[in-house]
């Protein structure tokens, strides 16, 4: 059986341990909050730029020229 007294140090350590790594996690989760933001403007960004390069070409494949109304 193991004593109060020994086992103690070993729970202390092992609960400091536990804090740091929750610490680690929160960060992780933070990171992962702020990649997930970057990556939707990129792909907004890329979207609209497509947009603008393709919108010429698909009003020509309608027939469309110039600012007809």
């Amino acid at each position: 059986m193991i004593s109060q007294a020994s086992s103690y140090p070993d729970c202390e350590s092992a609960c400091l341990k536990v804090a740091e790594l929750k610490g680690k996690i929160e960060e992780l989760k933070e990171e992962k909050k702020d990649l997930k933001q970057e990556k939707q403007e990129a792909e907004k960004k890329l979207d609209y730029q497509k947009r603008g390069i393709l919108s010429p070409i698909r009003r020509s494949e309608r027939g469309v020229v110039g600012n007809q109304g």
